[in-house]
């Protein structure tokens, strides 16, 4: 039976020597996985010389090449196979986000579910589809290759010489850059490109993340007994019957009619005139993740510590005698090894919706019964957090038909960017989704008014949102160097009239504050205040309960580094629709 026919490419192929195979199968698989660092190298461009920019991508090269100097080639193809299978998601990162993936990303990957999953894959599947043959190709190639060939000695010689030779020329680089110690700044030169470097650095992140996970959970053990020590402010008469926090999703300020957006996507929020809209909020991370947690505790991006050390601000709660709530419409990632899931099981009561996002999606709605329930529990004083999935991705998946007024909307197209109009028609559920958050939250606000007397609420979205804005093509959010696009974010209040009246104090501060610089990192302390809590000998209050409020103002990136506010570009202006 013949199994390759005697004409074509493949037949070919097989027919040269041993040696031709050998090296065209493995140029093949350098080839596709240089891909990303061929990517990266144009992006170093803006930012580096050429020579430096070349020595990098050089490096990267023989580092890839050294372990031939140890094994078959076989074997070696066989190691590098994984991650020519996960090429394609590489590639969307080092493409669309400035660069290979971060921990966070790494983190959040493992963490996702089978329908936040699916949505990504939906979002990029072009990837999928460009990558595919290379894929099949690369899998051939391997058959292609019997089991003893080694690459010969002129081969390894080389190799060896051409990475002595970049390392030297790293190790001058470094000694003319420095003042420290030769050898300090070459661990730390060669520790960053290991885990910088696709695929070396899985191997890295990997590690990372165990030591995160162990880390968290000691941490929790640790943190079993932590108290605040939340006593009552000397000067405050009554505490409120219920704080209430909604945590909004990748929704950005600048689709909010509440902030000037020329289309009406709040029409019932722009017409009560109980709310207090901050014009000039920010995130503290561009990820859900890093967001959640940084508004939450006492964390912030120039000190995580807290994360591992403390509690949350549902601890703090606990302590006042408040009963404690997390409800979520997003899915529960873990029983308690992922972050969020242990932050939300400090509350007293903890319920999750669990939907599909991709198949089976449940509008935020779907939150109301569990919301009102939570108002009727016998419990005094009550502190409710409302998690919502607002504009997460698919966004016409985020409203019900009714909620469809800006059209022509997203039909199954969402993501196939080279389709004619395809930003319209993103830009158009986006702003559906918007529309339908508009309605989500006064309705929140209907139910509380009817069911409490002194209350307070406050909203805000966990980051923003990338829509192909200024011809960039950037899409999501995430990202080294995040636009303002993701930074500035939706945020607002809401006061009953006996808590209006107990605590004009905070009304008015909170309309003083309204247009200044605001950072989610002031939440912690801003909620407490709302309660008239405190911590006591805190060092620092950031409270914008108070006049002039005090506000941080730098954002967690996904690679963990802290960047000023002043240091995001503020260019950004987005091709708004006219209607």
């Amino acid at each position: 039976m013949t199994i390759i026919s005697n004409n074509g490419f493949i037949h070919k192929i097989w027919n040269l020597t041993l040696t031709h195979r050998t090296t065209i199968s493995l140029c093949f698989y350098f080839f596709l996985l240089t891909l990303p660092a061929i990517f990266v190298f144009n992006k170093n461009l803006a930012s580096k010389s050429l020579p430096v920019s070349t020595l990098y991508l050089l490096f990267y090269i023989v580092l890839l090449l050294l372990p031939l100097i140890l094994m078959r080639a076989r074997i070696y193809m066989l190691i590098l196979m994984p991650f020519i299978l996960i090429l394609p998601f590489e590639l969307i990162h080092v493409v669309e986000y400035d660069g290979y993936t971060t921990l966070a990303a790494f983190s959040s990957s493992i963490e996702t579910n089978y329908g936040e999953a699916s949505e990504f894959l939906h979002d990029y599947r072009h990837y999928l589809f460009l990558t595919t043959p290379f894929q099949i190709l690369a899998l051939l190639a391997f058959f292609l290759i019997p089991r003893h060939i080694s690459v010969n000695r002129t081969g390894k010689i080389a190799i060896s010489a051409v990475f002595t030779l970049t390392c030297a020329l790293f190790s001058t680089k470094t000694f003319l850059d420095t003042q420290e110690t030769i050898l300090t700044e070459q661990e730390k030169l060669y520790a960053r490109l290991l885990s910088e470097n696709y695929p070396f650095s899985y191997a890295v992140k990997t590690t990372q993340y165990i030591d995160q996970i162990i880390k968290m959970r000691l941490a929790l053990a640790e943190k079993a007994n932590f108290q605040f020590n939340i006593q009552m402010n000397s000067s405050a008469d009554k505490l409120p019957d219920v704080i209430v926090l909604v945590i909004g999703e990748s929704s950005r300020a600048i689709n909010w009619s509440l902030n000037g957006y020329q289309r009406d996507t709040n029409p019932l929020l722009s017409q009560r005139h109980d709310i207090i809209n901050f014009t000039h909020a920010i995130t503290a991370a561009t990820t859900t993740r890093q967001s959640v947690l940084l508004s939450l505790t006492r964390a912030t991006p120039e000190n995580l510590t807290p994360l591992t050390k403390e509690k949350s601000l549902i601890q703090a709660f606990r302590e006042a005698e408040y009963k404690t709530f997390w409800l979520s419409n997003q899915n529960k990632l873990g029983a308690v090894d992922t972050p969020i899931t242990a932050l939300a099981n400090e509350a007293d009561v903890t319920r999750f919706t669990n939907v599909n996002y991709m198949y089976n999606p449940a509008y935020d709605e779907i939150m109301f019964p569990m919301f009102e329930q939570a108002l009727t529990d016998p419990a005094s004083k009550k502190l409710i957090i409302l998690h919502t999935l607002g504009s997460h991705e698919v966004y016409r998946m985020r409203y019900p038909p009714g909620f469809e007024r800006f059209k022509p909307s997203s039909k199954g197209d969402d993501y196939n960017f080279s389709s004619p109009g395809i930003k319209e028609r993103l830009v158009n559920s986006y702003d559906n989704s918007i529309l339908y958050t508009d309605f989500v939250i006064n309705s929140f606000i209907d139910i509380l008014a009817s069911r409490s007397h002194s209350s307070v609420m406050l909203y805000f979205s966990d980051h923003g949102e990338n829509l192909l804005d200024d011809g960039n093509m950037r899409f999501g959010h995430g990202g080294v160097m995040p636009t303002n696009y993701v930074i500035h974010i939706p945020m607002l209040a809401w006061m009953s009239k006996q808590y209006h009246q107990e605590h004009t104090d905070k009304f008015m501060a909170f309309s003083k504050n309204k247009d200044n610089l605001i950072s989610l990192n002031s939440l912690f302390d801003t909620t407490l205040d709302l309660a008239s809590l405190e911590i006591p000998q805190q060092a620092q209050n950031y409270s914008i309960a108070r006049y002039p409020g005090k506000s941080p103002s730098s954002i967690l990136n996904p690679k963990y580094d802290a960047i000023p506010y002043s240091k995001i570009e503020t260019t950004d202006h987005a091709e708004l629709p006219t209607q």
